[in-house]
């Protein structure tokens, strides 16, 4: 399969829409309809974006021939990214630690059978009764976190295109 960068572009593009959709979620939505579960599908909603935008990295970073082909699966995207782009790419380790925390939110939710709303946050709870809260303004920072990790990886796509200059 050939890769373009307009691929790239386009994969970056849908990252930074889903990021200000989610944001939009928890500024405005969330106001309005006061409902705790509207947090987890913003949590999901920015998942699917940072997936998104590493996937661009990735694909930009193949397309370069500075990484060998990989699996197109959450994990070893993942993996790929924050071994050998990440530094190159100059990504705060805490604009990296969202990656798995986002992740981690999305996963024991699905392998949680109990949640419930409780004083305007979201419990999610295992059968042996872990517990995990998501509040609005934990999210509203996940938010933050997330646009700025996207937009990081937007800066090092672009700094690392080689630029051909026309004679």
């Amino acid at each position: 399969m050939q890769i373009d960068e307009s691929e790239v572009k386009e994969l970056l593009d849908k990252a930074m829409q889903s990021v200000r959709i989610a944001d939009h979620m928890i500024v405005m939505t969330y106001q309005t309809v006061q409902d705790p579960k509207l947090l987890l599908a913003v949590v999901k909603r920015l998942q699917s974006a940072v997936l998104l935008a590493i996937k661009s990295a990735v694909k930009h970073e193949r397309l370069w021939k500075r990484i060998p082909p990989t699996l197109d699966t959450e994990e070893s995207l993942t993996r790929v990214f924050t071994e050998k782009i990440a530094k190159r790419y100059n990504v705060k380790p805490e604009l990296l630690r969202i990656i798995r925390e986002l992740s981690e939110i999305v996963q024991f939710h699905k392998s949680s059978p109990i949640e419930f709303s409780r004083h305007g946050k979201f419990v999610i709870a295992t059968n042996d009764y872990k517990l995990r809260t998501l509040t609005k303004d934990h999210v509203k920072q996940l938010v933050i976190k997330t646009r700025a990790l996207i937009q990081s990886i937007e800066k090092g796509i672009q700094a690392s295109t080689p630029v051909f200059e026309s004679v």
